[in-house]
């Protein structure tokens, strides 16, 4: 077995430990030997000695040989007889039935009850068939545990069980001493050496132990280089110690300065110490007299102040009641002043709304005035269409007479011939009868008149086609002269239509002369209010401290003694719109309207419809046009099968397809958004989530977060949105309303919706919008984009819940579909 360098440097030092070890161990007994000189010690420290030396010159000699050792190399020889020795020292002596039996077999075979894989040496040496003593047999387990390399192990083993081994050894023997174990550790260096030992062929029964010690004498140079060598190496020791106690001594002094110093510090800070105590002291007792002093004049003062507090507390009295009664009449003035702003303003609205009419019949009178410009050149244009096709007609009119006249002459002239024709046929009779018998002079002058006649007929037959060609033409000129006719009917007609839209253009001038009229009337009437205002606040400063009598108590007028009606008391116009969505505090309550007197909710197809919040009015709201339209098809029983709404946002239209309601609503824009800019809101809304994307529609003044993909439709359902944060939260004062959005998964048990929205509206005094059509307005275009999607299945997961079908459209607008249930019905009374 080869060994390599490595192994050979590792097993050199742990031989080096070993030794060193050993040699410790030796030196105590040695010491021990000396103080006490017992003779079984001294044979122990022989045994020591010896097996140290065997062990290291086995090791020497195998990793020299560089070879495996087999049972002849010597060293080998005398280290198993050095073990041998070893084991048998100390043994105690057993009586069998023929004699005394001293061996080491006893204890070697006990360690295969300790140590469970020497059960295999052990029954390899029983079975050997050469072995005849326990003695023969110790030494074939010797060996065997050497190739091994377990005699370590199991000697470390049998060492440690001292117990068992007191029934072999006697106490003072090697094996149950320190030097056991030294010897022991001194046999694991042994594992670095290969062996190949034949333990049958030999006689292991008869072999005499004797120990050679002539392969352990060394020579006296070896001892004094040694030695000389430890003593330079003990006085290199001894220089480092004598410099390092130098070092140690200047630090020690150094330490020393130091603590001198502390204590000089320390006296100081003791000596300030005892001054600031007196300088305290001599301040304390300043302050005691000062004291003593001003006690003596708080005791005379405190009578006077006594009084001033009686006083103090009388007159606080009187002031409180005198704030308590100008506060009450700060209270009505502004209530005064509360009813006297009302009152203003639905003035000013009533202004306002006649200035929009009053613009609204200019753009008409605009609007009329350019189609009469229009129709007023259109009219200039026909006329001149007029006169050239006049032109043309007499144009045609003289082609038709001429035409008529070379017919008349075509015809005289084909009368002409054909009497020329029966002239010469009578002619020709005549000549037959008186030139029969010149038939032979006359058939050349015959033959001639015939080719004439030939020829004449021939210029008939053309005349009659150029006559048939005159008569086509004559036909298409009359088809152009009554298409000239139609032409001239129509433009008389918009003669008529022309002086019609003059006389409108005429009444509607008077429309305008009648409402700027109205209007100065109306300016003269808001002068005079305002006026009337001006006295009203002075009659309230002479009627500061009356108080307004109860609703229950105000049954009568006390000039007219007249009894008071509802629409006398209240304005039942414009505000009770929002005052009954207020009352109803729903997230939008819609309001429909007849556009006409004539209008019926049965019949027509058109109507005005508005949203108010409990807060204020909105321009577009989706699912109470949903619920508009589901009163007016099952309520009202409308026979229309579409109908028209007319919003602020335009007209609205819906459908009723199966059992869905269909709207037609605009769709809006989403452009991003800088995080930066409402970055309080989000993280007021959503917290620590992840935002993919972050959109606002300016058409609709809605920000449109998009949370991550991430996240699952619970995530969303759950998240809890302290509403009334957000508007304290949104700084730049364009956001109406937040959405929060999330796409939909391909995971979901029930429907694939693809996406999922939540919506806040805390500006319009709507917490959280339990379905929301006006948001998909603008979601449906985003998610189109994202998607690549135009028709969508939406679901806006609020606490109700609600779901949508969204199909957006080539015209720019989205119709949105979602069922209706009618829950309740009533009256509402006032």
């Amino acid at each position: 077995m080869s060994i390599t360098p490595k192994e050979v440097a590792r097993q050199k030092n742990q031989e080096k430990y070993i030794f060193l070890n050993g040699a410790m161990c030796i030196k105590r007994l040695q010491d021990c030997h000396k103080a006490v000189k017992d003779p079984t010690a001294v044979e122990r420290a022989n045994l020591l000695n010896m097996a140290k030396l065997s062990i290291k010159g086995l090791i020497e000699s195998a990793l020299s040989f560089g070879r495996t050792l087999d049972s002849d190399y010597p060293p080998l020889q005398q280290f198993f007889v050095v073990m041998e020795h070893c084991l048998k020292h100390g043994l105690k002596v057993r009586k069998s039935f023929l004699s005394y039996n001293k061996t080491i077999w006893g204890p070697l075979e006990l360690v295969e009850k300790l140590y469970p894989e020497a059960e295999e040496i052990s029954a390899s040496v029983r079975d050997l068939p050469g072995l005849k003593t326990p003695l023969g047999r110790a030494r074939a387990w010797l060996r065997l545990a050497l190739m091994q390399k377990k005699m370590a192990d199991y000697l470390r083993c049998l060492i440690i069980q001292r117990d068992l081994l007191s029934e072999f050894y006697e106490y003072h023997a090697l094996m149950m001493e320190e030097e056991g174990a030294v010897i022991v550790g001194l046999l694991v260096g042994l594992n670095v050496i290969d062996a190949n030992l034949c333990v049958k062929g030999e006689d292991l029964d008869s072999q005499v132990g004797v120990i050679d010690f002539s392969m352990y004498l060394k020579n006296d140079d070896d001892v004094g280089s040694k030695e000389s060598s430890t003593v330079s190496s003990l006085h290199a020791r001894v220089d480092s110690l004598e410099k390092s106690n130098t070092k140690l001594i200047e630090e020690l002094a150094i330490a020393k300065n130091n603590i001198i110093k502390l204590q000089e510090e320390n006296h100081q800070l003791r000596s300030e110490n005892a001054l600031i105590l007196m300088k305290t002291q001599h301040h304390l007792e300043a302050t005691k007299v000062d004291v003593e002093a001003e006690l003596q004049t708080y005791k005379h003062s405190r009578q006077g102040l006594d009084e001033m507090y009686n006083e103090a507390r009388r007159q606080l009295r009187e002031e409180s009641q005198l704030r308590q009664d100008i506060e009450n009449e700060l209270m009505v003035q502004v209530s005064m002043k509360h009813e006297i702003e009302l009152a203003m303003k639905l003035l000013e609205k009533d202004i306002h709304e006649k200035q929009d009419t009053l613009i609204g019949l200019r753009q008409q009178l605009d609007e009329v005035k350019a189609i009469n410009m229009e129709m007023y050149q259109k009219l200039q244009v026909s006329e001149d269409a007029m006169k050239e096709k006049n032109e043309i007609i007499g144009r045609l009119e003289d082609k038709t007479n001429q035409i008529t006249a070379t017919m008349k002459q075509l015809e005289q002239r084909l009368q002409q011939a054909e009497k020329a024709q029966m002239e010469a046929e009578n002619e020709d009779e005549k000549f037959k009868q008186e030139c029969k018998n010149k038939s032979e002079s006359l058939q050349k002058e015959i033959s001639q008149k015939e080719k004439q006649l030939i020829q004449l007929e021939t210029d008939l037959k053309i005349e009659k086609e150029w006559r048939q060609a005159l008569e086509d033409d004559f036909q298409k000129e009359k088809k152009t002269v009554s298409h000239l006719r139609i032409e001239t009917q129509q433009i008389t007609s918009l003669k008529k239509e022309f002086l019609e839209l003059q006389d409108k253009n005429q009444q509607l001038k008077k429309l305008c002369q009648d409402q700027e009229a109205a209007l100065q009337e109306l300016a003269y009437k808001l002068s005079e209010a305002k006026l009337k205002i001006e006295d009203i606040k002075e009659a309230n400063k002479a009627l500061q401290g009356q108080v307004w009598l109860k609703d229950k108590e105000a049954t009568h007028c006390k000039l007219c003694e007249t009894e008071f009606s509802l629409s006398k008391r209240k304005d039942l116009d414009e505000d009770m719109h929002q005052k009954i969505a207020s009352e109803m505090n729903l997230s939008e309550t819609a309001f429909i309207r007849k556009l006409h007197t004539k209008d019926d909710f049965t019949k027509s197809s058109c109507f005005g419809l508005r949203w108010f919040t409990p807060t204020n009015e909105v321009p577009l709201c989706g699912h109470a046009t949903l619920a508009a339209a589901a009163v007016l098809f099952n309520i009202q029983k409308n026979m229309n099968s579409s109908l028209t709404f007319v919003t602020l946002s335009g007209e609205l239209k819906a459908r009723q397809e199966k059992d869905h309601i269909v709207l037609d609503l605009p769709l809006y824009s989403a452009y991003p958004q800088e995080f930066q800019e409402v970055e309080e809101l989000v993280k007021t809304a959503v917290g620590d989530m992840v935002v993919q994307d972050l959109c606002y529609s300016p058409d609709t003044k809605k920000l449109l977060v998009r949370l991550s993909d991430t996240y699952e439709r619970s995530v969303l359902e759950k998240l809890k949105v302290n509403a009334q944060d957000l508007v304290p939260a949104e700084k730049t004062g364009k956001v109406k309303g937040l959405i929060l959005t999330l796409k939909g998964s391909l995971s979901e048990k029930h429907k694939n919706y693809d996406f999922y929205s939540r919506y806040f509206a805390p500006w319009n005094g709507v917490l959280e919008d339990p379905v929301t059509g006006s948001a998909h307005t603008v979601l449906g275009s985003y998610w189109s984009q994202h998607l690549g999607k135009t028709e969508m299945l939406a679901c806006q997961c609020s606490q109700r819940g609600g779901e949508m079908k969204i199909s957006l459209q080539s015209d720019g607008r989205v119709d949105i579909a979602g069922q209706v249930v009618i829950v309740l019905t009533g009256n509402l009374t006032f």
